[in-house]
């Protein structure tokens, strides 16, 4: 028995017959010996486009300086699609350029040096894009033009890089909205107008929160929200499909990337955690995605974080270019991962540019969001 563990033993009691003897509040004390104090903090409101959200946490353990915490994690439990959460095992975590409206409920949970576990929940309400609400409120095709267009040219975080293009497409786009009496013909519109812009990181999103990166309809984002929200009860539920699978090709290590679009993170954490353990004894990891189109805003985050080599500052592009300090990841083991083959898919393309950087020891990375532009009346 070590010294530290006969303190422990000895101090606890002892404590505890202080307490008592107290008598008053002390019994309310007792309490927080019994497991760690775990709060995930106030729920929150907020109005989308958001760039980036903090789950503001806290955990204790009791008493202090003879127990520690020895494991945090946060979770999400329900909500209307899924979200990454950066910097997961800590305290102060970050969801990142949520896009979709909707309630969300996230859990806290921690351990401490005695095993003993407690959790906490937290409950973010984002509320409806403001362009979105606008729009609705508007009697035609033309005052919805007006107020999609403001809204991206107050809330774009790129809009320097495209307002010439905005400018000139103003007038012409105005006159067809007029002119526009369906909601087929409206976000047809959107879209022809979307191509001339050729901008990848804006986006369509409808009602039933599918995408259109740039035009090129992606199901994943919808299949994904209907998956998460259908296992929102079960935090454990999987999918009966494998997110990926690994082989060791002439000395590099593959990792072959299957559909995800309604893969939860906690399996997709999992497979990806036993694949890198099965290849740990080579240097140079390569990944390739059979399914594209399945690759979202959100799964790039995930994988961005899971692959961090070094803590890493990850300035998020928007009106006042926020950031966060990405933590060392404990899957990333391998001195080599890039992105195998050439993909037209916007997000994997971010994927294989943050790998290099991490590669190449840099210790800052600027990101760009996607920005959603709603298309219903």
């Amino acid at each position: 028995m070590t010294f530290s563990n006969t303190l422990s033993k000895i101090a606890l009691p002892l404590s505890l017959l202080i307490l008592v003897g107290c008598g008053g509040d002390s019994f309310d004390d007792l309490k927080k010996w019994e497991k760690p104090e775990v709060k995930a903090g106030s729920d929150q409101v907020h109005t989308l486009p958001k760039t980036s959200i903090k789950l503001n946490g806290s955990v204790k353990s009791y008493p202090k300086n003879i127990h520690t915490i020895e494991a945090i994690k946060w979770t999400q439990l329900s909500g209307p699609a899924q979200l990454t959460i950066l910097n997961d095992s800590e305290e102060v975590a970050t969801l990142a350029n949520p896009t979709t409206a909707g309630t969300y409920e996230f859990q806290l949970y921690a351990r401490d040096s005695r095993d003993k576990t407690n959790t906490d929940k937290v409950k973010i309400v984002l509320r409806e894009d403001v362009a979105a609400s606008t729009a609705r409120r508007t009697s035609g095709f033309g005052d919805d033009f007006q107020a999609t267009w403001e809204h991206v040219a107050n809330n774009y975080s790129g809009y320097e890089d495209i307002e010439p293009q905005w400018n000139e497409l103003y007038q012409p786009y105005l006159v067809e909205a007029e002119n526009t009496h369906s909601e087929q013909e409206w976000q047809s519109l959107l879209e022809a107008m979307l191509i001339e812009v050729n901008d990848p990181k804006l986006m369509l999103q409808t009602t039933d929160h599918s995408l259109t990166p740039n035009q090129t309809h992606t199901q994943g984002q919808a299949q994904m929200t209907t998956a998460y929200s259908a296992n929102a009860t079960s935090a454990s539920t999987t999918s009966s499909l494998n997110a990926l699978s690994w082989q060791d090709d002439n000395g590099v290590g593959v990792i072959m990337f299957n559909d995800l679009s309604t893969i939860r993170n906690e399996q997709l954490r999992g497979e990806l955690e036993s694949a890198i353990q099965g290849l740990t004894y080579l240097d140079e990891l390569r990944l390739e995605f059979t399914q594209p189109e399945s690759v979202n805003e959100q799964i790039t985050l995930q994988l961005m974080a899971w692959f961090t080599r070094q803590p890493t500052e990850l300035v998020i592009r928007s009106r006042d270019n926020q950031s966060l300090t990405l933590s060392t990841s404990p899957l990333a083991t391998h001195s080599i991962v890039t992105v195998a083959g050439e993909y037209t898919n916007v997000e994997i393309i971010e994927l294989n540019e943050y790998l290099l950087s991490q590669q190449y020891g840099e210790i800052s990375y600027q990101y760009a969001p996607n920005f959603m532009i709603p298309t219903s009346n």
